[in-house]
């Protein structure tokens, strides 16, 4: 039942929807988390929001105060690039695009990114 200050209305939910509504009533984050994946409109919106997220941090890493170590042009920079530097600086300056990229990763990968971080 959705009420207002001068209107009550009884909303009756599809049954994708009242999946999603018993996984938060028991608290089952991880099930709200596949429910709303297999819901189509959900999916998108929360995959735009994503998206929007993820500029943001890339917004604030691609900035000329604090560059990135993506950012250099310098030729001995570039040599000795190292990715062990740029994984902790996802971590730290865009947290939400290196979980998706860790979590898109094979195990090998993943394992790896882990123990380095640790």
């Amino acid at each position: 039942m959705v009420k207002g200050k001068t209107y009550s209305k009884v909303q009756h939910l599809t049954s994708s929807l009242k999946k999603i509504g018993k996984g938060l009533g028991r608290r089952s984050v991880k099930s709200v988390a596949f429910q709303v994946m297999k819901h189509k409109i959900l999916k998108n919106h929360v995959l735009k929001v994503l998206g929007r997220h993820i500029k943001k941090e890339m917004k604030a890493m691609c900035g000329v105060i604090t560059p990135s170590v993506l950012h250099s042009y310098d030729p001995e920079t570039v040599q000795s690039f190292k990715w062990q530097v740029l994984i902790e600086e996802l971590k730290q300056r865009a947290p939400t695009l290196h979980s998706v990229l860790v979590s898109c990763a094979h195990k090998k990968v993943r394992a790896q990114v882990e123990d380095h971080i640790k």
